[in-house]
């Protein structure tokens, strides 16, 4: 998997992928440009191995995870070094 945005993207590139031309993304429109009601990030993946067939599929992938804020990892590691720090 390659990641191409690393944050969430602001507007749909490809229009053909929203509701309204028959793709999955709710968007709305603001100046001529089509943005996604919900984050998007954009990515691609790469088949491994050797497949001589090179065609194009469409379909869906789920990637699961678990959401994490930068705050929170802060406070998780700053908890460790206080308790290793009162030697509890």
């Amino acid at each position: 998997m390659e990641v191409s945005n690393t944050d969430a993207s602001r507007l749909l590139p490809e229009p053909m992928l929203a509701v309204t031309s028959g793709g999955e993304i709710l968007t709305r429109e603001r100046s001529r440009a089509l943005m996604p009601d919900q984050a998007m990030y954009r990515f691609s993946l790469r088949v491994i191995g050797d497949h001589p067939q090179q065609q194009v599929l469409r379909g869906k992938v789920v990637i699961l995870g678990e959401p994490k804020t930068l705050a929170g990892g802060f406070l998780v590691s700053f908890a460790g070094l206080i308790l290793r720090e009162a030697g509890v």
